[in-house]
Formats: structure tokens, sequence, C-alpha cells
């Protein structure tokens, strides 16, 4: 498995443990048809109307000119966030 499709994972997993263990909700959503990821937190959980604390969408594929390397570094950051809110 390449290193973007296991922060990928990793993400989601992160993910469903913060929404399940801490006050925070988080949405991980992909759209297949544009190849994006998409995550949005919301520290004390989601209520309608409220806007992300943080959101951040991103194109997985080369074509999006970006490269492999601007793309696995978007998702450390995505991945590290994450991280420290489980601490």
């Amino acid at each position: 498995m390449d290193k973007k499709m296991q922060l990928i994972l990793d993400i989601l997993q992160l993910a469903v443990e913060i929404s399940e263990n801490t006050k925070t909700d988080v949405f991980v959503n992909y759209a297949g048809h544009v190849d994006e990821l998409g995550i949005m937190i919301f520290h004390g959980g989601w209520s309608g109307g409220r806007n992300a604390d943080y959101k951040k969408d991103i194109y997985l594929d080369t074509n999006s000119r970006r490269t492999e390397e601007d793309i696995t570094e978007a998702l450390e950051e995505i991945y590290d966030k994450l991280r420290r809110k489980l601490k």
C-alpha cells in the first residue's frame, strides 16, 4: 500500500476514534468523481448552522496540478491535526 493510501486510511480511523471518544465530531468525505477528500472538524460537536472549526479539501490526483509530495504533505497535516486531538 502506498503512503498516500495509508494516510487516508489512518485519517479515517482517527476521525472515527475522535468522534466516538471525544465531544469533537469529525466528518470525512470522499468524492470519487473528482478524487477529492474533504475533512471537517467541529470542536464540541456538530450543530446545524455552525461552520466547521477546521475544513480542508484535497484533490488526491496529480492531474489537479499538485505533486504527490504536495498531496502527501496536506494529508500529513490533517493526520497530525487529528492525532493531536486524541492526546
